[in-house]
């Protein structure tokens, strides 16, 4: 009787140590999350960046219908070596944004496909955040001035992030005491060009200038 006793005694456990597997996987596969990791550098110096806030949100589907606003979905700070973790919980979508963004770099947002996700796969996306710089233009013209002298200018790489600047022809003419500020992508070399039409001479010049990071550089034009 003791063995029978004993017998029935080791199935059940037996049993219940089964069930509660069988209850730990379902767990784990029901909780299964989307998940998304990267790192977030200064691609001028190649360097990681630290303190960056990376925020996603989504587009949820429901009833066979989505809401048109996005909600936030997971966010996070890069580390010390740039990296950062998105994890939320798996359900329907039907678009995902990701904002990168850090004080005194150009902030990036980023359309992310929602087929690339699948629950509990990890998926990588590394973000390049560019420092900003400033570039000042001062242009004066009065000294024995004509209305028919003429200035243009022209920046011929620089990459704008701001609607005060493009890289278009500007013509001057006349007496002109202006300046043109904008916001560039710093530690980089912005090649300009310049000719100036007076009644005495005409000449045209091809220059760059150094812009360092988090810096206002100037360009002085006097004629």
């Amino acid at each position: 009787m003791q063995n029978k006793s004993s017998l029935i005694r080791s199935e059940k456990i037996a049993l219940c140590l089964l069930l509660l597997l069988i209850a730990l996987f379902s767990c784990k596969e029901d909780n299964k999350n989307f998940i998304l990791k990267g790192k977030v550098i200064n691609p001028r110096q190649s360097q990681p960046l630290s303190g960056a806030s990376v925020d996603l949100s989504k587009q949820v589907v429901g009833g066979g219908t989505f809401n048109g606003s996005f909600n936030d979905a997971a966010i996070d700070i890069t580390d010390a070596t740039g990296d950062y973790r998105l994890e939320w919980p798996r359900e329907n979508f039907a678009a995902l944004k990701l904002d990168v963004s850090k004080f005194d770099y150009f902030p990036v947002q980023l359309d992310l496909p929602p087929a690339d996700f699948s629950a509990g796969d990890e998926v990588t996306r590394n973000i390049s955040l560019y420092p900003k710089a400033t570039i000042r233009v001062n242009i004066n013209h009065s000294i024995g001035v004509s209305e028919f002298d003429e200035l243009k200018f022209s920046f011929t790489n620089a990459q704008f992030d701001c609607a005060c600047c493009n890289s278009d022809m500007k013509i001057f003419t006349g007496e002109v005491d202006t300046t043109l500020e904008c916001l560039i992508y710093g530690d980089t070399w912005i090649k300009y060009y310049q000719e100036i039409t007076t009644n005495q001479s005409n000449s045209a010049t091809i220059d760059s200038v150094w812009c360092p990071a988090f810096q206002i550089t100037q360009i002085d034009l006097i004629y």
